[in-house]
């Protein structure tokens, strides 16, 4: 969502009761202005999730490019 796009597939199933919060960003801008703290809580964690999925990105990459399955070009060893 932090990147902006107006349709994502994604999905998830929860196994306890979850409420759910949508928040544009001009909406989260304003809350980091209007509270800075808590603003920096938010904005720390959701830098936290986004560095934890690009690391795995990387390494679904990597792991493809491993195997070969990249443009069929042969493996490679280290990268």
């Amino acid at each position: 969502a932090v990147l902006g796009n107006r349709q994502y597939t994604s999905e998830a199933i929860c196994s306890d009761y979850t409420r759910m919060l949508r928040v544009r960003g001009r909406d989260l801008r304003h809350l980091c202005e209007d509270y800075p703290e808590r603003g920096i809580l938010i904005l720390d964690r959701l830098a936290w999730v986004i560095a934890e999925r690009l690391h795995h990105t990387y390494e679904q990459v990597i792991g493809l490019l491993k195997q070969g399955l990249y443009n069929g070009q042969p493996s490679v060893k280290e990268v």
